[in-house]
């Protein structure tokens, strides 16, 4: 896989992390779009003109890794599409981007990594090349700290605000803290200061990494 220099006229090379990105990104959107529509279709997208369902199946999934920008009402969503959005949150964007979460790629190398140990494989593959061990077990180190995380602010939250909002709605307020996004169902507001205060963390732990 390659694209030409011009300057040079020689090709140019992507590199390894690159190809990992590219096609980890246009998985999950493809997938997460597809998703998105079949479970908001008869929901929140009912009665919309077909272009403007496309633009917003396409703008909400890849936006729910980046900037929080919003072309559809959230609160209309289903309690699974929120659900779902809170997962897409928390994995977040690529490393070398501003996004947050656990990142792409530590999803990716979770996934080959399961991959892997179902065909019992001893090393873990992409793209023909081995993955160090050690990057397989530090994705499970940040996967399994950053779920411990955003399961406790989620809870500690709910006790600070107790019977004012569901589990659902304040676990979506973390991801979308944890994975810097911005998507909101309009909890901030109105929320204590002690649970600003947890917001604030996982939004600062899940910018920088939760190493």
């Amino acid at each position: 896989l390659f694209v030409k220099n011009k300057l040079h006229k020689k090709p140019y090379h992507i590199s390894f992390i690159s190809k990992m990105l590219i096609v980890s990104h246009f998985i999950f959107w493809i997938t997460s779009a597809l998703i998105y529509f079949i479970m908001e279709y008869e929901n929140s997208m009912k009665g919309n003109p077909p272009m403007e369902i496309l633009m917003n199946v396409l703008f909400m999934t890849n936006n729910a890794r980046s900037a929080g920008f919003f072309n559809t009402n959230i609160n209309e969503w289903a309690e699974a599409t929120r659900l779902f959005f809170s997962m897409l949150m928390f994995i977040g964007a690529a490393p070398n981007s501003s996004g947050g979460g656990i990142r792409m790629t530590t999803f990716f190398l979770l996934a080959s990594g399961l991959i892997s140990f179902g065909r019992h494989r001893k090393q873990v593959f992409f793209a023909g090349k081995a993955i160090k061990d050690q990057a397989v077990k530090k994705s499970y180190m940040v996967f399994s700290l950053a779920i411990v995380l955003v399961m406790l602010s989620t809870m500690f939250i709910s006790i600070i605000e107790p019977n004012r909002w569901t589990i659902m709605e304040i676990g979506f307020e973390v991801s979308s803290a944890f994975g810097t996004v911005g998507l909101s169902l309009g909890l901030i507001p109105y929320i204590s200061t002690y649970s600003k205060l947890i917001i604030m963390l996982n939004m600062f732990v899940g910018r920088i990494g939760i190493l």
